[in-house]
């Protein structure tokens, strides 16, 4: 009996030390990272600081930073941080990415299955060369009313020089044969 006992401790005692170490190792690979956005951030911040004091708002647009208003309204606390898409392939990043099960190793993409339409800075364009001829399309907005409900904008031609100022579009090209579909989504600065 007191063997049993005596196993049962050193497997608690196993388990314990395996969990507290790999939550340690696990928090200090992520405080590493946090550690190296931050000085990535701040350069980034000393940038949009130093574009204000030259007062280029302008040069802010172009890259992407709407956090400087144009005009002198009330600015909303929630507009102060811009996003920045990351970089999936940035090597801080890869470190964290396991690839033992053949990340996009032997695969082909089938033309048939990938989206024709791309959205980007809040417009709809073509990807595929031709496909322009072949297809008629047109985009609405998707807007998100609650977790059960959305609401559709009408449908409008996508040369239309008004960008998409939402979250998700919904794109729907149709050529004789046959019809494609599909939700583009981008973060809209309103």
């Amino acid at each position: 009996m007191s063997m049993w006992i005596l196993y049962g401790c050193f497997i608690v005692t196993f388990f314990y030390l395996l969990t507290v170490t790999n939550i340690f190792e696990t928090n200090k690979s992520i405080h590493e990272f946090i550690k190296s956005s931050r000085v990535k951030y701040a350069r980034y911040r000393e940038g949009v600081a130093a574009a204000k004091a030259q007062n280029q708002p302008e040069q802010l647009q172009k890259q992407g930073v709407f956090d400087y208003p144009l005009n002198n309204s009330p600015q909303d606390i929630f507009d102060t941080c811009p996003f920045v898409a990351p970089d999936p392939w940035d090597p801080e990043i890869l470190n964290y990415i396991e690839v033992k099960y053949g990340f996009f190793n032997n695969c082909t993409v089938n033309e048939k299955w990938a989206p024709i339409t791309e959205l980007r800075n809040g417009r709809v364009r073509i990807l595929r060369e031709g496909s322009a001829r072949k297809y008629e399309c047109r985009a609405r907005c998707v807007n998100y009313l609650d977790e059960e409900h959305v609401d559709f904008d009408p449908w409008k031609d996508i040369d239309d020089p008004l960008p998409f100022l939402c979250d998700f579009v919904q794109t729907e090209c149709m050529s004789r044969r046959r019809t494609l579909s599909y939700i583009h989504m981008q973060i809209a600065e309103m």
